[in-house]
Protein backbone atom coordinates (compact mmCIF):
# COMPACT_ATOMS: atom_id res chain seq x y z
CA UNK A 1 0.00 0.00 0.00
CA UNK A 2 1.43 3.04 -0.72
CA UNK A 3 -0.51 6.37 0.89
CA UNK A 4 -0.73 9.85 0.60
CA UNK A 5 -2.14 12.46 3.50
CA UNK A 6 -2.90 15.92 2.62
CA UNK A 7 -5.57 18.70 3.52
CA UNK A 8 -6.42 20.89 1.21
CA UNK A 9 -9.35 23.66 2.03
CA UNK A 10 -11.42 22.00 1.14
CA UNK A 11 -12.68 18.74 0.99
CA UNK A 12 -16.15 17.35 0.54
CA UNK A 13 -16.19 14.31 2.64
CA UNK A 14 -13.77 15.03 5.35
CA UNK A 15 -10.64 16.88 6.57
CA UNK A 16 -8.42 14.37 5.50
CA UNK A 17 -7.90 12.12 2.22
CA UNK A 18 -5.86 8.98 2.20
CA UNK A 19 -4.94 7.69 -0.99
CA UNK A 20 -3.37 4.20 -1.57
CA UNK A 21 -3.25 1.78 -4.32
CA UNK A 22 -2.44 -1.96 -4.52
CA UNK A 23 0.72 -2.83 -6.51
CA UNK A 24 -0.39 -6.20 -7.77
CA UNK A 25 -1.92 -5.70 -11.08
CA UNK A 26 -4.14 -4.22 -11.86
CA UNK A 27 -3.14 -1.91 -9.01
CA UNK A 28 -5.72 1.19 -9.10
CA UNK A 29 -5.53 4.58 -7.43
CA UNK A 30 -8.09 4.46 -4.01
CA UNK A 31 -9.38 6.82 -2.02
CA UNK A 32 -10.12 7.00 1.72
CA UNK A 33 -11.65 9.81 4.05
CA UNK A 34 -11.35 10.57 7.77
CA UNK A 35 -11.70 13.75 9.98
CA UNK A 36 -8.98 12.47 12.45
CA UNK A 37 -5.11 11.22 11.30
CA UNK A 38 -5.76 8.09 13.81
CA UNK A 39 -8.62 7.12 11.68
CA UNK A 40 -10.84 5.79 11.28
CA UNK A 41 -10.72 6.23 7.64
CA UNK A 42 -13.99 5.24 4.95
CA UNK A 43 -13.34 3.93 2.24
CA UNK A 44 -14.72 6.04 -0.90
CA UNK A 45 -17.46 4.15 -2.15
CA UNK A 46 -16.36 4.64 -6.11
CA UNK A 47 -12.90 3.35 -5.63
CA UNK A 48 -10.68 3.34 -8.04
CA UNK A 49 -10.58 6.51 -8.75
CA UNK A 50 -7.89 6.14 -11.28
CA UNK A 51 -7.62 2.35 -13.15
CA UNK A 52 -4.91 1.06 -15.42
CA UNK A 53 -6.65 2.01 -18.63
CA UNK A 54 -8.01 5.24 -18.71
CA UNK A 55 -8.13 5.99 -22.27
CA UNK A 56 -7.12 7.84 -24.67
CA UNK A 57 -3.98 8.51 -22.30
CA UNK A 58 -2.98 5.10 -21.46
CA UNK A 59 -3.87 1.26 -20.89
CA UNK A 60 -0.82 -0.44 -18.77
CA UNK A 61 -0.27 -3.82 -16.35
CA UNK A 62 -0.91 -1.41 -13.44
CA UNK A 63 -1.23 1.51 -11.68
CA UNK A 64 0.54 2.32 -8.04
CA UNK A 65 2.69 4.10 -5.60
CA UNK A 66 -0.16 7.87 -5.42
CA UNK A 67 1.36 10.81 -4.44
CA UNK A 68 -0.46 13.79 -4.01
CA UNK A 69 0.70 17.42 -3.52
CA UNK A 70 -1.37 20.31 -2.45
CA UNK A 71 -0.33 22.76 -5.79
CA UNK A 72 -1.00 26.10 -3.68
CA UNK A 73 -0.17 28.13 -7.28
CA UNK A 74 -2.98 25.85 -9.46
CA UNK A 75 -5.04 25.57 -6.05
CA UNK A 76 -5.45 21.48 -7.18
CA UNK A 77 -4.21 18.86 -5.98
CA UNK A 78 -2.15 17.17 -7.89
CA UNK A 79 -1.24 12.99 -8.28
CA UNK A 80 1.94 11.68 -9.53
CA UNK A 81 1.55 7.66 -9.59
CA UNK A 82 3.22 5.47 -11.92
CA UNK A 83 2.12 2.73 -14.35
CA UNK A 84 4.23 1.08 -15.65
CA UNK A 85 7.18 0.88 -13.13
CA UNK A 86 9.34 2.89 -15.65
CA UNK A 87 6.21 5.52 -16.35
CA UNK A 88 5.10 8.09 -13.66
CA UNK A 89 2.21 9.85 -14.40
CA UNK A 90 0.57 13.33 -13.27
CA UNK A 91 -3.13 13.97 -12.85
CA UNK A 92 -5.03 16.93 -11.39
CA UNK A 93 -8.09 17.63 -9.64
CA UNK A 94 -10.24 20.05 -7.65
CA UNK A 95 -11.88 18.04 -4.82
CA UNK A 96 -9.59 15.24 -4.99
CA UNK A 97 -12.00 12.83 -6.08
CA UNK A 98 -12.50 13.35 -9.65
CA UNK A 99 -9.28 13.69 -11.54
CA UNK A 100 -8.09 15.23 -14.95
CA UNK A 101 -5.41 13.43 -16.77
CA UNK A 102 -2.49 16.13 -17.60
CA UNK A 103 0.44 14.58 -18.87
CA UNK A 104 3.81 11.55 -18.10
CA UNK A 105 6.76 13.21 -16.04
CA UNK A 106 8.70 10.63 -16.26
CA UNK A 107 9.98 7.43 -18.04
CA UNK A 108 13.04 5.30 -17.90
CA UNK A 109 13.92 6.82 -21.69
CA UNK A 110 14.68 10.49 -19.52
CA UNK A 111 17.54 8.74 -17.70
CA UNK A 112 21.11 6.88 -18.98
CA UNK A 113 20.78 3.75 -21.29
CA UNK A 114 20.04 0.56 -19.54
CA UNK A 115 17.78 2.43 -17.24
CA UNK A 116 14.64 -0.04 -16.56
CA UNK A 117 12.55 1.31 -13.87
CA UNK A 118 11.72 4.67 -12.48
CA UNK A 119 9.23 4.49 -9.87
CA UNK A 120 7.51 5.51 -6.20
CA UNK A 121 8.18 8.66 -7.31
CA UNK A 122 7.57 12.08 -4.74
CA UNK A 123 7.28 15.60 -5.32
CA UNK A 124 8.22 18.22 -2.74
CA UNK A 125 7.72 22.25 -3.01
CA UNK A 126 11.07 23.31 -2.73
CA UNK A 127 13.67 26.15 -3.79
CA UNK A 128 16.37 25.80 -6.08
CA UNK A 129 16.56 29.32 -7.57
CA UNK A 130 19.83 28.51 -9.45
CA UNK A 131 18.50 26.04 -11.41
CA UNK A 132 14.93 27.87 -11.88
CA UNK A 133 13.44 25.39 -9.91
CA UNK A 134 10.26 25.32 -7.40
CA UNK A 135 9.35 21.40 -7.10
CA UNK A 136 11.83 18.58 -6.69
CA UNK A 137 11.19 14.90 -7.47
CA UNK A 138 12.71 12.44 -5.97
CA UNK A 139 12.46 8.45 -7.15
CA UNK A 140 13.63 4.91 -7.29
CA UNK A 141 16.01 4.57 -10.18
CA UNK A 142 16.95 0.68 -11.79
CA UNK A 143 19.18 -0.48 -14.73
CA UNK A 144 20.81 -3.75 -15.72
CA UNK A 145 23.16 -4.07 -13.16
CA UNK A 146 19.42 -4.51 -10.96
CA UNK A 147 20.38 -2.57 -7.96
CA UNK A 148 18.34 0.50 -7.01
CA UNK A 149 19.85 3.94 -6.70
CA UNK A 150 17.83 6.97 -5.31
CA UNK A 151 17.30 9.57 -8.42
CA UNK A 152 16.21 13.14 -8.53
CA UNK A 153 14.71 15.98 -10.98
CA UNK A 154 13.44 19.48 -10.11
CA UNK A 155 10.63 21.87 -12.33
CA UNK A 156 9.37 25.26 -12.18
CA UNK A 157 5.67 24.31 -12.11
CA UNK A 158 5.52 20.26 -11.15
CA UNK A 159 4.71 19.69 -14.71
CA UNK A 160 7.85 19.95 -16.93
CA UNK A 161 11.17 18.40 -15.71
CA UNK A 162 14.52 18.40 -15.91
CA UNK A 163 16.37 15.21 -14.12
CA UNK A 164 20.35 14.46 -13.14
CA UNK A 165 21.58 11.73 -15.27
CA UNK A 166 23.36 10.27 -12.11
CA UNK A 167 21.45 9.12 -8.54
CA UNK A 168 21.05 11.30 -5.88
CA UNK A 169 22.29 8.58 -3.46
CA UNK A 170 23.86 4.95 -5.09
CA UNK A 171 23.13 1.98 -3.38
CA UNK A 172 27.27 1.74 -2.91
CA UNK A 173 27.38 4.95 -1.42
CA UNK A 174 25.56 3.48 1.71
CA UNK A 175 27.21 0.08 1.33
CA UNK A 176 23.87 -1.86 0.40
CA UNK A 177 22.14 -3.59 -2.86
CA UNK A 178 19.28 -1.32 -3.10
CA UNK A 179 17.83 1.90 -2.10
CA UNK A 180 13.71 2.99 -2.37
CA UNK A 181 11.44 5.04 -0.74
CA UNK A 182 12.76 8.56 -0.51
CA UNK A 183 11.24 11.59 0.97
CA UNK A 184 12.78 15.21 1.68
CA UNK A 185 13.01 16.63 5.19
CA UNK A 186 13.98 20.38 5.84
CA UNK A 187 15.70 20.78 9.00
CA UNK A 188 17.83 23.31 10.77
CA UNK A 189 17.95 25.09 7.35
CA UNK A 190 19.42 21.82 5.48
CA UNK A 191 17.62 19.71 3.23
CA UNK A 192 18.04 15.67 3.81
CA UNK A 193 16.54 12.83 1.99
CA UNK A 194 15.60 9.50 4.13
CA UNK A 195 15.07 6.60 2.22
CA UNK A 196 14.89 2.55 2.85
CA UNK A 197 17.29 0.06 1.89
CA UNK A 198 16.19 -3.69 0.98
CA UNK A 199 15.04 -6.55 3.17
CA UNK A 200 18.55 -8.61 2.57
CA UNK A 201 19.93 -5.27 4.15
CA UNK A 202 18.08 -5.18 6.85
CA UNK A 203 14.81 -2.80 5.90
CA UNK A 204 16.31 0.19 7.83
CA UNK A 205 16.29 3.58 7.01
CA UNK A 206 19.04 5.83 6.21
CA UNK A 207 19.40 9.38 5.95
CA UNK A 208 21.99 11.68 3.85
CA UNK A 209 22.13 15.81 3.61
CA UNK A 210 21.85 17.55 0.52
CA UNK A 211 21.62 20.88 1.52
CA UNK A 212 19.53 23.35 -0.10
CA UNK A 213 20.67 23.59 -2.85
CA UNK A 214 21.06 19.85 -3.22
CA UNK A 215 25.26 20.16 -3.66
CA UNK A 216 25.66 18.00 -0.47
CA UNK A 217 26.19 14.08 -0.25
CA UNK A 218 26.88 13.70 3.20
CA UNK A 219 25.18 10.07 4.19
CA UNK A 220 24.73 10.41 7.67
CA UNK A 221 23.94 7.00 8.96
CA UNK A 222 20.53 4.90 9.88
CA UNK A 223 17.49 7.14 11.18
CA UNK A 224 15.46 4.48 11.91
CA UNK A 225 16.17 1.22 12.94
CA UNK A 226 13.48 -1.41 11.21
CA UNK A 227 14.56 -4.13 14.09
CA UNK A 228 13.66 -2.41 16.59
CA UNK A 229 9.62 -2.29 16.51
CA UNK A 230 9.99 -6.24 16.97
CA UNK A 231 12.72 -5.41 19.66
CA UNK A 232 10.22 -3.35 21.60
CA UNK A 233 7.64 -4.80 23.87
CA UNK A 234 6.02 -2.73 26.45
CA UNK A 235 7.62 -0.01 25.58
CA UNK A 236 5.99 2.91 24.76
CA UNK A 237 6.04 4.54 21.10
CA UNK A 238 8.57 7.52 20.36
CA UNK A 239 6.95 11.11 20.52
CA UNK A 240 5.14 13.15 17.77
CA UNK A 241 7.54 15.88 18.33
CA UNK A 242 10.89 15.60 20.37
CA UNK A 243 11.28 17.23 23.36
CA UNK A 244 14.00 19.42 24.12
CA UNK A 245 17.23 18.75 26.31
CA UNK A 246 20.27 17.34 26.28
CA UNK A 247 21.08 15.86 22.85
CA UNK A 248 23.40 12.34 22.76
CA UNK A 249 25.61 10.86 20.22
CA UNK A 250 24.68 8.17 17.98
CA UNK A 251 27.27 6.05 15.65
CA UNK A 252 27.29 6.57 11.89
CA UNK A 253 26.31 3.05 10.17
CA UNK A 254 25.32 1.92 7.08
CA UNK A 255 22.14 -0.49 6.61
CA UNK A 256 24.50 -3.38 6.58
CA UNK A 257 25.69 -2.29 10.36
CA UNK A 258 29.38 -1.10 8.61
CA UNK A 259 30.26 2.20 8.93
CA UNK A 260 29.26 4.70 6.98
CA UNK A 261 31.05 7.24 5.10
CA UNK A 262 29.89 10.64 4.97
CA UNK A 263 30.28 12.63 1.35
CA UNK A 264 30.85 15.97 -0.08
CA UNK A 265 30.57 15.94 -3.76
CA UNK A 266 33.26 18.83 -3.99
CA UNK A 267 35.34 17.31 -1.71
CA UNK A 268 37.69 15.48 -4.17
CA UNK A 269 36.51 16.76 -7.22
CA UNK A 270 34.96 13.12 -8.58
CA UNK A 271 31.44 14.18 -7.31
CA UNK A 272 31.65 11.35 -4.49
CA UNK A 273 33.60 12.83 -2.32
CA UNK A 274 35.97 12.41 1.07
CA UNK A 275 35.04 10.05 3.48
CA UNK A 276 33.93 11.61 6.63
CA UNK A 277 32.36 10.15 9.76
CA UNK A 278 29.58 12.91 10.93
CA UNK A 279 28.43 12.13 15.15
CA UNK A 280 24.63 11.89 14.93
CA UNK A 281 22.08 11.41 17.89
CA UNK A 282 20.10 7.70 18.20
CA UNK A 283 17.35 8.58 20.34
CA UNK A 284 15.63 11.18 17.89
CA UNK A 285 18.13 10.77 15.27
CA UNK A 286 19.30 14.58 14.89
CA UNK A 287 22.09 15.16 12.60
CA UNK A 288 25.56 17.32 13.33
CA UNK A 289 28.78 17.45 11.63
CA UNK A 290 31.53 18.93 12.93
CA UNK A 291 30.74 22.49 14.76
CA UNK A 292 27.44 22.79 12.86
CA UNK A 293 24.77 23.15 15.38
CA UNK A 294 22.11 20.23 15.63
CA UNK A 295 19.40 20.65 13.19
CA UNK A 296 16.82 18.18 15.21
CA UNK A 297 15.83 19.02 18.78
CA UNK A 298 17.75 17.59 21.22
CA UNK A 299 16.28 14.39 23.37
CA UNK A 300 15.43 14.82 27.04
CA UNK A 301 18.57 13.44 29.03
Amino acid sequence: MHPGRLRPAVLPLGRYYLYYAPHDAPGGICLAYGDSLEGPFTEYHANPLVTNDWQPHYKVSHVSSPHVLWNEDARELWLYFHGENHTTRLARSKDGITFTYDRTVLTKDMLPAGTNETSYARVFRHDLPARGARYVMLFMVNNQSNHRDIGWGWSADGRAWTFAQQPLIHHSDVGVNNLSGPHLLIRGGSAYVVYHTGKENGGNMLISEVGNDFSRRDHLGVFYDSGSAARRTAAPPPPASVPTGACRTWSTRRGNGSPAPSRSPEADGTGRGTPVLPPACPGHRCVREGPRPCPWPPASA
